[in-house]
């Protein structure tokens, strides 16, 4: 999900790697979230204990 506002806080963490982007301009990469796929919803809370 690089670049996706889908962290904790509404956020996003792009992904700066060459092979990444190569993959992503061949389109052979695709976008999956386990915690918004589960339901967690963008902000939310941090976990307890998360370093953040």
């Amino acid at each position: 999900m690089p670049g996706s506002r889908v962290r904790y806080d509404g956020g996003a963490e792009p992904v700066d790697d060459a092979l990444v982007a190569r993959r992503r301009a061949e389109g052979r990469t695709g976008a999956f979230c386990p915690e918004t796929a589960g339901g967690l919803p963008v902000p939310r809370r941090p976990a307890p204990g998360a370093r953040c």
